[in-house]
Formats: C-alpha cells, structure tokens, sequence
C-alpha cells in the first residue's frame, strides 16, 4: 500500500514542502531510502525500526522504498524521522490519517520511540502555514517556539505512540490536546531582556554616545576602536537598549535565525532584544 505523508526541509531561511511516498514490494526485507537524503537523513532507517519496535508495534518484513519527493531537492536535517515512521505505519495500516493532506509531521526519534527537540522548527511551521498545512505534530519541547505561528493547529507529542493513538482511537483521553500559544505570557516572560542596562552608567564618553543615537536614528553601520578597557563593548550593549522594540513580525525573522542555528532555548522560544 502506498503512503504520502507531508513535511519538509530548510533551504536557507526558506522553506520547501517535501513529500513523503512510502511503498511495499516483494523481495529481501529492507529499507531504502531515495530523493538526495543526506547522511543524516539516511541514518533515519536505523532509528526508526527499533523505534517502531520499541513502540509495541511490528516493523514490516518487507522490501521497503521511501521517496522524499521533490527528487532533485537535497534534504537534511533529523527532523524526517517521525514522517518516515508515520509513512511506514500507514503503508502497513496501524495509522489511518484522516486527511493527509493537511497534516505535517516534524521529529527526531530515538531509539525507545521518544520524540527529541529539532533545529528550526519554527521556520518549518511557518513555511507548512504558507503552504496551506492546517495541523502540524512536533516535539514538546519545541511547542512554545512553534505556538508563535498563527492560523496553524499545533500538537506537541512525545512519542511516536501517542501519534499512532491519536489517528486510530476516537478516545478523547488519547487524542493529543492541541497547544494553544499564549503570545503575552511569552512577551511577559523575555521583556527583561535589556533590564539593567542604560547609557546613564556611562560616565563622560559623551562624543561615543552622540555618535551611537545618531548611527541608530540613520540605521547607519559604527565602527568603534580604542584600547582595551576603553568601553567599547559597555557601549555596545547598550544600544539595543535606545533603539525601538521589534514588531511582532520582526521577531518571528530574527527568531527563525535563532532556530535554525539551535540557539533557542525552553525559557526563551521568542527573540525580544534587537541583535
């Protein structure tokens, strides 16, 4: 039975939708992989069978192709795992989706069936919301980063049984309760990003200070040099502090920067303080 399941890959800042074809054949028992999956992409085979097993479900004995589709398109990243597994599942029938076209799957598996945290994954999210993606499953642990993105369903999950359950029990009590952001508790959280600093504690320096207010009134580069000691770097951090806050659209850009290059943290899904 063949499967398609929805995700995708970053390239760059951008996003591309990928497709997920998962197919059984006759012949020796295996997996295969195609579509220009890197080595971590590919490294997947051997996480998702124990993971399966591990989960209380049967890995099939089968001759099994998985096509990450578009073919010519290089895609990397950990984060394929859980919509290869998924892909396996329904091909083999423990997951029926009720519209797989309007879900996406996001996730690194490890070996006991637990999701782990990913890189980037509030770009994807907001790449899947572009592209008309309604629902998107992920790690919990990038659940604060990824309810920034409005107009998208979240599911944070933790194992890839919860995700079986989900699909195949009308149960309530498995279904996996849908994260709701909460976009002020988050602001409230990071708006002492920049407590404690002002340019009242530098004493003199007053031509540096002139010359700060008016690099960040023209939005004009500034070169600082002098000895060590001198105050560059006190200078320095003080300038976010007399420039405006970013707009709510202003975090989300620098924010998926910060995704992408796993600096985010639990306590700090939003990047509040100007760069």
């Amino acid at each position: 039975m063949l499967s398609k399941i929805y995700t995708c890959t970053l390239l760059g800042l951008n996003v591309q939708p990928v497709v997920i074809e998962t197919d059984f054949s006759q012949g020796l028992p295996g997996m295969k992989m195609v579509g220009l999956p890197d080595t971590m992409v590919r490294e997947a085979c051997d996480r998702i069978k124990p993971a399966i097993v591990n989960s209380g479900y049967q890995f099939p004995l089968r001759k099994i192709t998985v096509n990450l589709s578009p073919a010519n398109l290089r895609k990397e990243g950990s984060h394929f795992d859980l919509p290869v597994a998924v892909g396996i599942l329904a091909s083999e029938g423990s997951i029926r989706l009720y519209d797989n076209t309007r879900c996406a799957f996001l996730g690194e598996l490890s070996l006991d069936g637990r999701l782990q945290r990913i890189e980037g994954a509030l770009p994807m999210v907001i790449g899947s919301a572009e592209h008309n993606i309604k629902e998107v499953f992920l790690p919990k642990e990038n659940v604060l980063e990824a309810g920034l993105v409005k107009g998208i369903d979240i599911y944070p999950v933790e194992t890839l049984k919860e995700v079986v359950e989900h699909f195949a029990s009308r149960d309530e009590e498995k279904q996996i309760e849908r994260y709701i952001g909460n976009e002020e508790q988050i602001l409230g959280i990071q708006n002492k990003n920049c407590a404690g600093l002002d340019y009242s504690d530098v004493k003199g320096q007053e031509t540096i200070k002139r010359a700060v207010v008016i690099s960040c009134g023209g939005n004009h580069g500034l070169i600082m040099r002098g000895e060590p000691g001198s105050g560059k770097t006190m200078i320095a951090k003080r300038i976010p502090t007399v420039l405006p806050k970013l707009t709510y659209e202003e975090c989300l850009e620098v924010t998926k920067i910060y995704s992408i290059a796993g600096k985010l943290s639990e306590e700090e899904p939003l990047v509040l303080k100007r760069p």
